[in-house]
């Protein structure tokens, strides 16, 4: 958008008019936090007489470096709605935007007391919630959170509508501020090198490799959680090498669960790609597991292969890299080494989508029409698959992430 004159879209009749500190809640996840970007770009250069904090998660929270200040919330902290209701009182605030539709977070900005409070309202889908918000808000844009309609409208053009509730003029979508994530050489070259340990490769081979990124996350599968939280609450004392509950041929059980992604990994690299699987922090030890599963099959398909032909087995060990980064920026960094992401609808094709780095996203079959139009993401190359269930063949789904693959990515 051509640098103008913002405050053009602040109406005279704006409650935000005289606000000297307005408040926007964003206590949601990585993919809401970047989503709401753009409104907030917007609400800061359109309001420049007010000071403007975002009080997010620590998992959003750096999402708007640059952007605004921000108040860092932990909800599983103890105490911490009384510590939210208090830190929106002590901040003298005139106005507040709730674009997180949490109860605690709606019952604290009621409870502060602030003036103008402003945030969505369900209506039928949800007629208690609602009940309640007629007294938390006195500023609500209806919004129904009924799955089983689509509301026609992006998540990301969704937040700009709490805006003109509040008196600013929305401008097309197309005259949006960008959602984008700015990388620094720092964080670039941090990213690269992050990239280049994972893969056992200088900087300099990177280039020389068609990589490409497999977000492995509970996603993939509906019982990879429950998987997960049966064995970090095992008797058992076997690392995460062996598995707890082992299956045949001393496989994991995550092993069976996310064949899919197996399959995809062997399909990219018979097709001259070199995948990497990125994960979050805290799904890496089940990551690890499953990519130590892998790594065994690729070398037992290896020795088949030797044997049928009667040759010697080769030496030469199998890498199956992971790549994990708590630092937003770094994650995006790494990303930005590669060609391409596949991944489960969620925060890191939001994040792709803000580097504007290619993408294969993946979609339930439930609910895909108000998914797709909601939360695809925003602004970039995309092909999206279709995951019929949690029984769909691992082949077929495999397959046609593959040849997604191919299509941005030839």
């Amino acid at each position: 958008m051509l640098e103008k004159n913002y405050s053009q879209y602040l109406q005279n009749n704006s409650p935000l008019i005289n606000a000297k500190k307005i408040a926007i809640m964003v206590l949601d996840g990585l993919g809401d936090s970047i989503l709401s970007l753009p409104a907030i770009r917007f609400l800061v250069k359109a309001c420049p007489q007010s000071e403007i904090l975002v009080i997010a998660s620590k998992l959003g929270a750096p999402v708007f470096t640059g952007t605004a200040q921000t108040i860092v919330f932990n909800p599983k902290e103890l105490d911490f709605k009384s510590k939210l209701t208090e830190t929106l009182r002590q901040g003298h605030f005139d106005a507040v935007l709730c674009f997180t539709e949490k109860g605690y977070a709606l019952s604290a900005v009621y409870q502060s007391g602030i003036p103008v409070r402003c945030g969505f309202f369900p209506g039928l889908s949800q007629p208690l919630k609602s009940l309640a918000l007629l007294w938390q808000l006195n500023y609500r844009v209806p919004f129904s959170n009924n799955p089983h309609v689509d509301q026609k409208i992006h998540q990301t053009t969704r937040f700009f509508l709490l805006l003109e509730k509040l008196g600013i003029k929305i401008p097309a979508e197309a005259d949006f501020p960008d959602l984008t994530l700015e990388l620094s050489p720092e964080y670039l070259t941090k990213g690269r090198q992050a990239l280049a340990a994972s893969l056992g490769l200088t900087e300099a081979e990177l280039k020389s490799h068609r990589l490409c990124a497999i977000q492995l996350m509970p996603r993939w599968h509906p019982n990879i959680s429950e998987t997960t939280n049966s064995d970090r609450h095992s008797d058992k004392k076997d690392n995460a090498v062996s598995g707890t509950v082992a299956t045949a041929k001393h496989f994991s059980p995550y092993w069976p669960l996310l064949q899919s992604a197996a399959l995809l990994y062997k399909k990219l690299c018979q097709s001259g790609y070199a995948p990497i699987f990125s994960c979050a922090p805290n799904d890496r030890v089940w990551v690890d597991i499953f990519a130590e599963d892998l790594r065994r099959n690729l070398r037992e398909e290896k020795e088949l292969i030797a044997a049928a032909d009667g040759a010697t087995q080769s030496a030469t060990e199998i890498n199956v890299p992971v790549f994990s980064n708590g630092d937003l920026y770094i994650f995006a960094a790494f990303l930005k080494n590669c060609r391409f992401l596949v991944t489960p609808d969620g925060g890191s094709a939001h994040v792709a989508a803000a580097i504007k780095l290619p993408e294969v996203v993946f979609f339930p079959a439930n609910n895909l029409k108000r998914n797709l139009t909601r939360w695809k993401p925003w602004r970039t190359t995309c092909e999206v698959v279709v995951k019929q269930d949690k029984n769909q063949d691992d082949e077929t789904l495999s397959q046609n992430l593959y040849e997604a693959c191919k299509k941005i990515c030839p």
